[in-house]
């Protein structure tokens, strides 16, 4: 938890370089019925 109204979610660092991510890297998120979809976002 990061302040009132915020969490953090960190990824283990094998993963981000898996997927080809960067620092900064815009993610599109998808709040399922109960998961989360983390995606690179689309351009």
């Amino acid at each position: 938890m990061t302040g009132d109204y915020t969490y953090m979610l960190t990824l283990p660092k094998d993963w981000v370089k898996q997927l080809k991510w960067r620092a900064k890297q815009m993610l599109q998120l998808t709040l399922k019925k109960d998961s989360i979809e983390v995606k690179d976002f689309p351009n």
